[in-house]
């Protein structure tokens, strides 16, 4: 007994050490991050964690001091809203930002109640904000912070969109059974937890990151697991060989993606070097593999643009606009089609590209010089006084190059 209890002593020293460091390497790390999300997820865990270990005492005291209680919580609250007021305009142009995001994904979830397709959200909510600029309902502050996001900053919106809506619900049910099931049980460590990841998925995307995804799984687990286990054993061992199997089998079914990311290294050197023969024969050999990813979609587009094979670059440049919601993509195409002669749809993909976000000025630019050289004079005038007189995001020198050029266009025409 001496022993077991010698044990017992050693364990809750270091649970304290740990929990000390962790705190202390929170509160230093925090602070340099800047991010609201993650302070205010710390906050909603902690305070998950104060109401559970005082609520008795709480309600004492509202009992005794009801007055007094309620002056302190108002208080509080009051605090709290300011709180709230000064962490956005920290960064009030990001909160605007995603504001926006999630504005505009709104709009798209019933439009498409089936879901889009995992990795898909980047392409839709491009389309659904250029629409959503087209229609002229957005306001200049919209504008002007409006962007090309890889996620929706809020892991719900974008499960919404990607999944549909029913798995979205599904997902919602499991995540309150476990709270539910958490608080009630008093394992308000792992609840505490998730609470905080819940929140800060709330403003960011942790689940598209694989720690905070291991996170999710191993604080569900802990929740929904139950205490006796010994007659579950072989259940146990069944799910863990299974699970073994299963991820053996992933790894041996990406290989050849691992051996196509070593090759797209030396790919790249070709591309970047403008050996644009023996590149492309290397982006055909990877594109199988790498059809999914970004970049790659990218330069191999431009590559047989640059290239001159124009029809084979949109080609694969519209299958990128699927998963990207870069403008730059309709820019390169419609460089494309006006290389072909094909006006009408070089026109189409500067004005998506202007549509998509407004406060570039380089897709103006392009149909600034599309109009000059379709020779449509009062064209040409309209676009290029947006050029001149739009205010861009980010004053640069090719900001100053641009409306240099547009200004000979606008003297000639």
């Amino acid at each position: 007994m001496h022993g077991k209890g010698f044990l017992e002593s050693v364990g809750y020293s270091l649970r304290f050490v740990f929990g000390l460091t962790s705190c202390i390497a929170i509160l230093l790390i925090l602070p340099a991050t800047m991010s609201r999300a993650a302070w205010l997820a710390a906050i909603a865990g902690s305070g998950l964690v104060l109401y559970a270990r005082y609520a008795g005492w709480l309600k004492k005291q509202y009992r005794r001091y009801k007055k007094q209680t309620i002056l302190i919580g108002s208080t509080f609250a009051l605090f709290l809203v300011l709180a709230l007021a000064g962490v956005y305009y920290l960064k009030k142009d990001s909160a605007d930002g995603r504001a926006l995001m999630w504005k505009v994904a709104l709009k798209t979830i019933p439009k498409h109640p089936l879901g889009v397709g995992l990795g898909q959200f980047p392409g839709t909510y491009a389309s659904e904000q250029a629409l959503y600029f087209a229609s002229g309902e957005a306001s200049e502050q919209e504008e002007l912070v409006a962007g090309s996001p890889e996620y929706a900053f809020n892991e719900y919106l974008q499960m919404a969109v990607e999944w549909g809506i029913v798995p979205f619900l599904l997902f919602g049910i499991i995540i309150a059974g476990a709270l539910y099931r958490g608080y009630k049980r008093k394992q308000i460590a792992a609840t505490a937890s998730l609470v905080s990841l819940l929140v800060f998925a709330g403003m960011s995307y942790p689940f598209s990151v694989l720690p905070f995804a291991i996170a999710l799984v191993f604080l569900l687990a802990v929740i929904y697991s139950e205490k006796n286990t010994n007659q579950k054993s072989a259940k146990t061992a069944i799910i863990l060989l299974t699970g073994f199997l299963l991820t053996g089998l992933c790894i041996y079914n990406r290989y050849p993606t691992y051996n196509a990311y070593k090759k797209w290294n030396f790919a790249k050197v070709l591309y970047q070097t403008k050996s644009y023969e023996p590149a492309k024969k290397e982006y055909a050999a990877l594109y199988p593999y790498l059809n999914d990813q970004i970049n790659f979609m990218f330069e191999y587009g431009h590559l047989l643009s640059n290239s001159k094979e124009y029809e084979a670059g949109n080609e694969i440049l519209q299958q990128t606009v699927r998963i990207c919601g870069d403008p730059m993509l309709y820019n390169v195409m419609g460089k494309n089609y006006q290389a072909m002669k094909k006006y009408e749809q070089a026109e189409a993909c500067f004005i998506r590209a202007t549509q998509m976000i407004p406060n570039r000025l380089y897709p103006w630019y392009l149909l600034c010089k599309l109009y000059a050289e379709m020779g449509l004079s009062e064209k040409v005038q309209e676009t290029a006084a947006i050029v001149l007189t739009k205010e861009p995001k980010v004053q640069s020198p090719a900001v100053r190059e641009m409306r240099e050029e547009v200004e000979k266009l606008r003297v000639k025409n």
